[in-house]
């Protein structure tokens, strides 16, 4: 596997910026078993059945649906957490806030390191015909980034998180995940494989966190935090 000076740099900047948004990740007992993502291998049939589902549904596309592929290019909290009308920036949910984040740091820096190792190359890097209809021009994505994709990675690891919290929270969460991740392939951006691997790098994820002691205490003061502010209005808490 060759990897390209830029690339590197891509990964630095990446990781810079992680750590600022986030403060830093969770501790990892052991090293993600990259190798046994499933999809990491996409047929070349398969590949040309995706681009032929991909430009037809991009001709489909109304100006609202493409503004709102744009709108989910940057990945950030409130797009699983928008669904719940959670405030994330309130301080009623400063725990909760903190326990995303680092699960955030935690995923966009093993993400980084899955795909150093598989390099995939995207749709529309492959096919002429497949715009890419989310990235904006100043920032499009670096080649060969495109397997695991990284908003499933991000959105099931931090949907696992919120269940944690509150399983009344599970199913729209996961329900975010999945349009949110089917999106991003009509956007030009993955293929059906790196879906499916960003999905099993989440899970995988959520497996490695909660065995973190960090991690529990952080989801203990989140579930603390939340069900306090539950009992005030209801009197109830799991």
């Amino acid at each position: 596997m060759s990897v390209s000076i830029t690339s590197i740099i891509f990964i630095i900047i990446t990781l810079y910026a992680v750590s600022a948004h986030a403060i830093d990740g969770y501790g990892l007992a052991a090293p993600l078993p990259y190798g046994a993502l499933a999809g990491a291998t996409t047929s070349t049939e398969e590949r040309k059945v995706d681009e032929q589902s991909i430009i037809a549904e991009q001709k489909k596309l109304t100006t609202v649906e493409r503004n709102t592929l744009k709108s989910e290019d940057m990945f950030r909290l409130e797009l699983i957490t928008a669904p719940h009308k959670i405030d994330i920036n309130s301080s009623d949910n400063k725990a909760l806030k903190h326990l995303l984040e680092r699960s955030w740091a935690t995923a966009a820096a093993s993400i980084y390191g899955a795909r150093l190792q598989w390099r995939g190359s995207r749709p529309v890097e492959n096919n002429p015909a497949i715009l890419d209809l989310a990235s904006p021009v100043a920032s499009k994505p670096e080649p060969e980034t495109g397997f695991p994709a990284a908003h499933p990675a991000m959105l099931y690891t931090l949907s696992g998180v919120l269940s944690l919290v509150n399983i009344d929270w599970q199913r729209d969460a996961f329900a975010t995940a999945d349009a949110i991740s089917a999106r991003r392939k009509i956007a030009g951006l993955h293929y059906s494989k790196d879906l499916q691997g960003g999905r099993d790098l989440g899970y995988m994820l959520l497996g490695a966190m909660a065995q973190d002691t960090s991690f529990k205490n952080d989801l203990i003061a989140a579930r603390k935090e939340y069900w306090s502010k539950q009992a005030s209005t209801k009197g109830t808490q799991p």
